[in-house]
């Protein structure tokens, strides 16, 4: 199933994914909303996998910075 798929990729991106919430929109509709922190290409490729997910909606990436180096 589409949520067994996501809990998947979040499981081996563990070491950039902080936190996740999901929201129930209607009977159909679901948000899935992931906390990350880590290197911006990390990040991305962790976006990039969730895009691939075949039956999942929309997907989209808002990132921030607090001005310091991740390590």
């Amino acid at each position: 199933s589409l949520a067994s798929e996501l809990v998947d990729v979040q499981h081996d991106f563990e070491h950039v994914v902080v936190a996740t919430q999901h929201a129930h929109l209607d009977h159909d509709n679901c948000l899935e909303s992931i906390i990350v922190k880590g290197k911006a290409s990390e990040v991305e490729q962790l976006v990039k996998k969730l895009k691939s997910i075949k039956g999942l909606k929309h997907a989209s990436l808002m990132m921030t910075t607090t001005g310091k180096e991740v390590q």
